[in-house]
């Protein structure tokens, strides 16, 4: 039944996506996967999905080998993915090459300087990046030109060589999406852990996957987390414990409203509060004491009664 329910929603998943089939594709290392060969336009968590199938793999001792639509259809209807449902498109055939990692590291970076220069303002992060041909030995990566011109979606690169810039070599297709800044874990931190500057860092991620994490190190650190967050994890307030907006020792004003007139109340906080708590405050000069509900930073009101 669990096998049953997982194929289901695998298929379910794949609803309404596209895969754009590519001529050719140089690939990193034997397992060639669908993302390799293919621009597939979907939403995020389905596109991550479909480009993790293993679609062939280059035999043992070859430099490459094809990949042709029927051998891909098999490899998803093979782990339940509903070929009703998405279109492919594109090639018959995919030739694919051996290339290593190196490479496409260095044809990336080219890629990431021609954006900085084409659309300086913009934020874009680079996705399923393929090339279409064989580089040459001795390979310095050029981009020469982008289509369509710095927009999210599926984009071509021309790609060069720096040695003759002006004969293009081919092109690295890649998915362009919009990004934004995210703090994420810079190391593996246990639950409970009290977070420091050096725990985290800011990177640039996918703004279609980072709805409500953190954009700010001044948002977790002081605070402990709720559970183990691994490095390189975006951080989200549902990891964090809430942030008091009182700690024990605070000066609190407290707000004391009678009838029409409201006064201000100078007390220090005996206890930490999030927004919302009820605390006990106890006033800067005199015996009074409070129970009061956190307001704001610094902030408070009493409860009903008032004093006690």
């Amino acid at each position: 039944m669990r096998i049953l329910a997982a194929l289901m929603a695998r298929a379910a998943a794949a609803q309404g996506a596209v895969i754009r089939v590519n001529d050719s594709a140089v690939v990193e290392t034997p397992r060639i996967t669908l993302g390799e060969i293919a621009v597939i336009e979907a939403p995020p968590a389905e596109r991550a999905r479909l480009a993790a199938v293993v679609v062939a793999y280059v035999p043992r001792g070859k430099l490459g080998t094809a990949v042709t639509g029927e051998t891909l259809r098999e490899a998803l209807s093979g782990v339940g993915f509903n070929l009703v449902e998405m279109r492919i498109t594109g090639a018959v055939t995919t030739t694919v090459g051996l290339e290593s990692s190196l490479t496409l590291r260095a044809v990336s970076s080219a890629a990431a300087r021609y954006l900085a220069t084409v659309a300086p303002k913009a934020r874009f992060t680079l996705a399923n990046v393929q090339l279409d041909f064989a580089p040459p030995e001795d390979f310095t990566p050029v981009v020469t030109a982008l289509r369509p011109e710095a927009a999210a979606g599926p984009v071509r690169f021309d790609v060069a060589d720096a040695a003759d810039p002006s004969r293009k070599l081919g092109h690295a297709r890649a998915m362009l999406e919009h990004s934004m800044p995210v703090l994420v874990a810079r190391r593996d931190l246990p639950g409970g852990w009290r977070v420091s500057a050096g725990d985290v860092e800011i990177k640039f991620l996918p703004a279609a996957s980072s709805a409500g994490t953190m954009s700010n190190a001044q948002e977790a650190i002081g605070r402990r987390t709720l559970m183990a967050v691994a490095t390189g994890c975006a951080l989200s307030a549902a990891y964090m414990e809430a942030e008091p907006a009182v700690r024990r020792g605070d000066q609190v004003v407290l707000a004391v409203t009678k009838g029409n007139l409201t006064v201000s109340v100078n007390t220090r906080a005996q206890e930490d509060g999030v927004l919302g708590d009820v605390v006990r405050l106890k006033e800067a000069r005199g015996r009074g004491e409070y129970l009061a509900t956190v307001t704001g930073p610094a902030r408070a009101t009493p409860l009903s009664g008032g004093e006690r």
